[in-house]
């Protein structure tokens, strides 16, 4: 014996689900539009040149930022730039997934820069915003490293090895000042 609903419960059933799916739709829709307006206005600001001297937010996802650190470089001091890339690229593995994908997180990168640093680095952007191959992270972190590092700081750091190894002396006991020019020729990534 089989039990069937009365056709007065099944139109209540199937109105009721009919307007949930009205409202997923349209909450659906409302947040597609407010992704949309919040990516044109960005997209705009940019494109307009008016980045704000504040670390520039960019958020595709719904989470809060973990590394709150303001990111700003102009090239005023060189000695500031090592420390600035190790906290882009810090902040970049972090929040990345918040800022976006490979391209949003490039011009993130990109509003970070001040000044000359950004008139310096702005003909790449141009150049390559259209490239997918070129324009990523990686690609804008070496064209920085071009631009801003000292070009001599791999043979300083090759030559204060080869001091401290003529010296016999240990690598780990040497003062903090040769460690920091060993490290800011990024010597056991050039080497290798």
């Amino acid at each position: 014996m089989s039990h069937q609903l009365p056709d007065e419960v099944l139109r209540q059933v199937t109105e009721m689900l009919q307007a949930q799916q009205q409202q997923h739709e349209a909450r659906i829709a409302e947040l597609l539009q407010q992704q949309k307006s919040e990516m044109s206005a960005q997209i705009q600001q940019m494109r307009q040149g008016q980045q704000t001297a504040e670390t520039p937010v960019i958020s595709t996802g719904s989470g809060k930022h973990k590394m709150k650190v303001k990111l700003e470089y102009d090239h005023s001091n060189s000695a500031l730039y090592p420390a600035f890339e190790s906290q882009l690229i810090a902040k970049l593995r972090i929040d990345g997934h918040l800022i976006g994908g490979e391209a949003e997180q490039v011009w993130f990168a990109f509003g970070c820069l001040q000044g000359t640093a950004k008139a310096r680095i702005h003909p790449w952007m141009k150049a390559y915003e259209n490239n997918t191959q070129k324009f990523t992270r990686q690609e804008f972190v070496l064209q920085m490293q071009r631009s801003f590092s000292d070009p001599e700081a791999r043979n300083k750091a090759l030559q204060k090895l080869g001091y401290m190894r003529q010296r016999n002396q240990d690598f780990c006991n040497t003062p903090s000042q040769t460690q920091g020019d060993v490290h800011k020729g990024n010597l056991l990534r050039c080497i290798y």
